[in-house]
């Protein structure tokens, strides 16, 4: 039979107790020549047999330690357990309730399909294309511009929006539902105000004076940008030439009657003026010109320096046609052409 186990600390204190006694034994008796007395043998024994003892304890512990443990656990799992089984069968009985409720809301919906078939939805109506009025028989039928926000004829103005079922249907079914509020009827008034209004014919006059004064800017423009071409060119006569025809277009579109009863008289007058021009300038190039250098006189006429950015506002599309002759006169050409108009002025007859 095997003896009980000594407690834990007699163990430690027995082991302590034989190391010392080892320790000594083989300081003060040395073997000689491998020979091992006795004593030394048991305490060398002794002291085995205590440790295995002291570690199989160890062990022992350590086991009873982990069993401990899982059976903590497995207690807290077996409560967690049985809440949830709890939790299960109220949900179960959750459910059955559920299901009895779907069932009888089902026969209520089959009730009321039952019950308000020969009542079909107004919307429904409308999607399909079908006569509202053919389905409802009531004393105030449904019209089909209320539903699509128009407004109704004159028949229908001031009667309610009633929705008239047969007498046999059920009296639970919603009338509401089908009916149509107050505020559709006034939204549809509204829309009708103000878009069914046709917009305000444009007058033709004003679409026509529009155009003419944006053909009469384009024009103004292009003869703008000739005469630059003309004055960077550095001819006079040439200039001179293009500023009296620019001129007398712009006298035309204003006054044609004026050019009219005085075209030959100015004619003349302006070919004789050109014509002593032209005789002086041949002169004046005949004299000898040797001491002068032709770059001092003259520029290459094919290098441009017109600049858009210097295009006048009042020709622009913003400005008005009334102000043209009075932008297009800003340089010493145009002041000699009207000289030379006011010169013939004696020629023209008076509007």
């Amino acid at each position: 039979m095997r003896r009980p186990s000594q407690p834990h600390s007699a163990l430690e204190q027995e082991l302590a107790m034989l190391l010392h006694t080892q320790k000594q034994v083989e300081e003060g008796y040395p073997t000689m020549y491998g020979q091992e007395y006795e004593m030394t043998r048991e305490i060398r024994n002794r002291v085995r047999t205590i440790k295995n003892r002291l570690a199989a304890k160890k062990s022992r512990d350590q086991a009873r330690t982990h069993v401990q443990k899982l059976e903590s656990g497995i207690s807290e799992i077996s409560s967690r357990n049985e809440t949830l089984s709890k939790k299960l069968e109220i949900t179960e009985a959750d459910n059955v309730k559920l299901r009895e409720e779907v069932s009888r809301l089902k026969e209520r919906v089959a009730e009321l399909e039952r019950s308000t078939n020969p009542c079909t939805d107004a919307r429904t109506l409308v999607n399909s294309g079908a006569d509202v009025s053919a389905k409802f028989k009531g004393e105030y039928p449904i019209h089909l511009a209320a539903l699509y926000g128009c407004s109704l004829p004159a028949p229908f103005e001031g009667q309610p929006c009633v929705l008239q079922v047969p007498a046999s249907s059920d009296a639970q079914a919603r009338q509401s539902n089908m009916c149509m509020h107050k505020d559709v009827m006034e939204g549809a008034e509204r829309f009708e105000q103000n878009v069914a209004a046709p917009p305000p014919a444009t007058e033709p006059f004003v679409t026509v004076k529009s155009e003419r004064r944006r053909a009469q800017n384009r024009d103004a423009q292009r003869r703008h940008r000739e005469r630059q071409m003309f004055l960077q060119s550095r001819e006079p006569q040439a200039a001179l030439e293009y500023d009296m025809a620019a001129y007398r277009s712009d006298l035309s579109a204003m006054h044609p009657e004026l050019l009219v009863s005085a075209g030959a008289g100015a004619g003349a007058a302006f070919r004789g003026n050109a014509e002593d021009e032209s005789s002086q300038t041949t002169q004046d190039n005949d004299q000898d010109s040797s001491n002068y250098s032709s770059e001092e006189y003259f520029e290459p006429a094919g290098k441009m320096e017109f600049d858009p950015t210097s295009f006048p506002e009042s020709l622009s599309r913003k400005g008005s046609f009334g102000s043209l002759i009075l932008s297009r006169r800003p340089s010493d050409d145009i002041k000699e052409v009207d000289m030379l108009l006011q010169a013939n002025m004696q020629y023209m007859e008076p509007i």
